[in-house]
């Protein structure tokens, strides 16, 4: 090849790789190469190598980097070479590039030199910026340690170099570009959400501007296999909104967001002036930390909603974490929350805000919200009192949106999730069937959710998990030599130690170890509330340390909620002490049942679930394994 044409041909590829701003240098310099090589191997004009074959040609690394070696004869790629040697190197081959020099090339012409020269550079080992190490001199910039990452800046380059292209290739298709969010609406990923990681084209025939990809490789937002990769064809991808990730709108009707931490839901039942008021009041009151949306049950357009948008409403107010309505203005009468839609004072509970439609009112004392909601006196100030109620929110994306803070929130339910996530199965959909908050908590103490659930294998199950806050029950018991000997501390209190324990109920009344809820404490070490538990309700002043837990455990396996114990050897005075009448001991007092271990064996005054916690912490030899 004459010096003159390789010359022109080497000026035109570097000419139109310059013309892709959005690649940095070497990728530029890559993409040079690549004309270059296509242009002599096959004696074409540079201009005539379009965007598809630039794009084929980037599938086989191998044979490009071969097609190469053989053009560009010289020294092969040193495997010694340091990353400090070959940024050294690249400088000075852009110094002798914008000088017109060869560089010191002694192979065949002096452009053949040049060319060699950008080959070389790209053969040099490629690495990033670890981190910052502080340097010993305060009047010097620390120096950036460099992670090599086992490529050459060819292949990291040429990786680059293949999603522009890709983009490129794509907007010239009118197809879903990378990185877009979508949802699977076909195949045995059906409803699954997540982003296209890469695009997949067919190179086994000829690939013109236009042409659509054979299939995309998506990353799930729950993953699945290596790395949560799927291929899925195009015709089974509908492109989502990129939402906003601090705060959204969505009306009846609209795609909800595939995550978010809080969901607050306004009523759209007559007049809805007092929207726009409310949405900015949540907006400036947000504290959770990620996405907040509200949901509106009415179209944008602001017409009644249709049949079509029922489904839309009934997710909507089932999985709102608050709810804000205008009251009905009938004594009696619930607020609605859609046309048709009235809210209910069971499902809604907890979750509710109700404020006087008719500004500077006050509701009656016969209204329906004063019974069943918390009353605030305009829009703006239930905004804010929702906004205190949900607080940091909770994260929750797929299934996991159907469930409320209200539950989502519970120790139980983050506890099953986990172990769900574990056995690498997938909540796909659910709905809370009941939530009881036990006389007014934030939380719900029990629940109950519909859950269909997802298995490695894709099979499909629909469940019903039920759950209650976390528990803990704490083993008072003296060892004797012969463990059946053992006493064990019980109380007649079938719920909690926090309560009033209920009258005897009979000699059938089941015994139960001293039990508290402590999924809902907010402040307060676990073994400290214990230890006050215990000399106020018991009148035993103990240390902390004498306390030793066990595994938590279930009561049975259809609930999904952990119960933890704490065993505690007590002494013969303290035995006494909880042996005495409760008239004898200080008030408030709970008042106990001492049994030996063999009385219980016999005679079934605790259930198994409570044996089975007394025998975890005694064990035969008398002795407790901690």
């Amino acid at each position: 090849m004459g010096e003159e044409l390789e010359s022109v041909r080497w000026s035109q590829a570097r000419a139109k790789a310059d013309t892709f701003r959005g690649l940095d240098g070497r990728e530029r310099d890559v993409l040079a190469l690549l004309y270059y090589v296509v242009a002599v191997r096959e004696g074409r004009e540079v201009a005539s190598v379009g965007l598809p074959e630039t794009r084929r040609r980037l599938t086989d690394l191998d044979a490009l980097q071969q097609d190469l070696d053989a053009l560009l004869p010289g020294p092969g790629p040193d495997p010694d070479r340091t990353f400090e040697e070959g940024q050294r190197a690249q400088i000075r081959r852009l110094t002798a590039d914008t000088a017109g020099r060869d560089g010191g090339f002694t192979g065949p012409g002096p452009v053949t030199g040049r060319i060699w020269h950008v080959w070389d550079c790209l053969r040099t080992p490629h690495g990033e910026v670890a981190d910052d190490l502080m340097s010993d001199m305060p009047d010097h910039d620390p120096p950036a340690r460099i992670q090599l990452t086992g490529k050459t800046w060819f292949e990291q380059s040429a990786g680059q170099l293949v999603r522009h292209v890709d983009q490129l290739l794509l907007a010239a298709a009118g197809a879903h570009l990378v990185h877009s969010p979508v949802q699977i609406t076909a195949g045995i990923h059906a409803g699954r959400t997540g982003r296209i990681n890469t695009v997949i084209w067919d190179t086994e025939r000829d690939l013109a501007v236009g042409d659509p990809p054979a299939s995309y490789r998506v990353r799930l937002d729950e993953l699945y296999g290596p790395q949560g990769l799927v291929d899925v064809s195009p015709r089974e991808l509908m492109k989502l909104p990129e939402w906003d990730n601090k705060f959204v709108v969505v009306h009846a009707g609209e795609i909800l967001p595939t995550e978010w931490n809080a969901a607050v839901l306004l009523a759209a039942d007559g007049d809805t002036s007092w929207h726009d008021d409310a949405v900015e009041a949540l907006r400036e009151s947000q504290r959770c930390y990620g996405r907040q949306v509200v949901l509106i049950p009415r179209p944008p357009d602001g017409r009644a909603p249709s049949a079509e948008h029922d489904q839309w409403i009934s997710n909507a107010h089932a999985w709102a974490d608050e709810i804000i309505a205008p009251d009905a203005g009938v004594p009696g009468e619930p607020p609605r929350l859609a046309p048709g839609v009235p809210a209910d004072g069971r499902e809604h509970d907890g979750r509710l805000i109700v404020f006087p439609r008719t500004p500077g009112t006050e509701l009656s004392e016969r209204s329906w919200a004063r019974q069943h909601a918390v009353i605030a006196e305009d829009a703006v100030a239930a905004a804010r009192a929702a906004q205190l109620r949900i607080g940091r929110g909770m994260s929750r994306k797929s299934g996991a949106r159907g469930v409320p803070l209200l539950v989502a929130q519970t120790g139980g339910f983050a506890d099953w999730r986990m172990r769900l996530a574990e056995h690498g199965r997938r909540l796909v959909e659910a709905r809370v069937a009941w939530a009881d908050r036990e006389g007014g908590k934030d939380r719900a103490a029990r629940w109950a959710v519909h859950a269909r659930i997802e298995d490695r294998e894709l099979h499909t199950t629909h469940e019903v998990i039920t759950g209650h806050t976390t528990r803990l029950s704490i083993v008072l018991y003296r060892p004797r030599t012969v463990w059946t000997d053992s006493e064990i501390v019980l109380v007649q209190d079938d719920t909690s130690i926090l309560n009033v324990a209920p009258e005897i109920g009979g000699p059938h009344m089941l015994l139960r170890l001293p039990t508290m809820d402590i999924g809902l404490i907010r402040s307060g070490g676990t073994r400290d509330r214990v230890q006050a538990v215990l000399s106020l309700k018991f009148g035993l002043s103990i240390e902390t340390d004498r306390l030793f837990s066990q595994w938590p455990r279930n009561d049975t396996s259809m609930t999904a909620s952990a119960h933890q114990v704490l065993g505690l050897e007590i002494t013969e005075e303290e035995l006494n002490s909880l042996s005495s009448s409760a008239a004898e001991r200080p008030s408030p007092s709970v008042r106990c049942e001492i049994r030996t271990l063999a009385e219980l064996m016999a005679k079934p005054v605790t259930d198994w679930a409570t044996l089975g916690m007394i025998t975890t912490v005694m064990r035969p030899t008398g002795l407790t394994d901690r």
